[in-house]
């Protein structure tokens, strides 16, 4: 693809190799449209680039890959907080059955006490500081 800007609106255009074959094609001097009957979209094509500038690469990949907003960066943090609390209480429900049964060995019963820390501290974290969040180290619960 082809990535050409227009510096006054912003608007970005992408046109492919053969796309910029026939506008190519419109210009040369030998062009005879009666015989070649190229569509007009092409002549519309040849007077936009005219005024067009072509991009550069890292424009074309700031343009196809715009960085995160905050409010993406946030959802995103949300969603990893979220993701580690739910597996943290998937852990801690089995240690906790076994404790409230009175069954819970004492190496379950450190578990539990670990995972139920991690899953408070991970409820405490401040993900509107995206990208900066600092999440609390997973216990070592194996």
């Amino acid at each position: 693809m082809n990535y050409f800007t227009d510096e006054k609106t912003g608007e970005v255009y992408a046109y492919d190799d053969t796309q910029l074959l026939l506008v190519e094609r419109i210009n040369a001097p030998d062009f005879d449209n009666e015989r070649e009957l190229i569509p007009d979209v092409f002549f519309e094509i040849d007077e936009k680039i005219k005024v067009l500038r072509k991009m550069t690469q890292s424009e074309i990949d700031a343009h196809l890959n715009p960085p995160a907003t905050r409010e993406q960066l946030i959802a995103a943090a949300d969603a990893q907080k979220q993701q580690l609390i739910d597996e943290a209480e998937m852990r801690i429900l089995p240690l906790s059955r076994a404790k409230r049964l009175g069954i819970a060995t004492a190496d379950e019963l450190q578990k539990l006490d670990n995972l139920e820390r991690y899953s408070v501290l991970l409820h405490r974290v401040d993900t509107s500081k995206a990208p900066n969040v600092e999440l609390p180290e997973v216990p070592d619960v194996a």
